[in-house]
């Protein structure tokens, strides 16, 4: 069973490397979405859970990829209504929509079942 605390460190780091790719590109592939988007809405809905003001330059701060891709990948978002910019007291800012906060619940369902997939193929060996 999965358990989080009780996976060990080295298989948890194992499943982040298979079962993370697997689960963008299943979401980027039902989304019509570049992969490289899905890491952008993925960080700024977990930025949007901590409550906070997301600013684009906080993205661009935590060096993603290159600034001109993730300027990119932030147009589009913003273009399929998964991310809304907007500008407070003439500073822009990002917010998380309801599509995608949809979207972002979609990609940690299929983490999550790679997870469990992962356990269940340990279990057996």
């Amino acid at each position: 069973m999965l358990r989080g605390p009780k996976l060990y460190p080295a298989g948890w780091a194992l499943f982040i490397a298979v079962s993370e790719r697997q689960a963008r590109r299943r979401v980027s592939k039902a989304n019509g979405l570049p992969s490289g988007a899905v890491i952008v809405l993925v960080t700024v809905a977990a930025l949007h859970e901590l409550g906070g003001i997301i600013y684009p330059g906080q993205l661009y701060a935590a060096r993603l990829m290159s600034p001109s891709l993730l300027r990119k990948y932030l147009v589009r978002l913003v273009a399929t209504k998964l991310v809304e910019r907007y500008a407070h007291r003439g500073h822009a800012r990002l917010r998380l929509t309801l599509e995608g906060s949809v979207v972002s619940s979609q990609y940690r369902r299929y983490l999550l079942s790679g997870a469990r997939q992962y356990d269940r193929e340990q279990a057996i060996d």
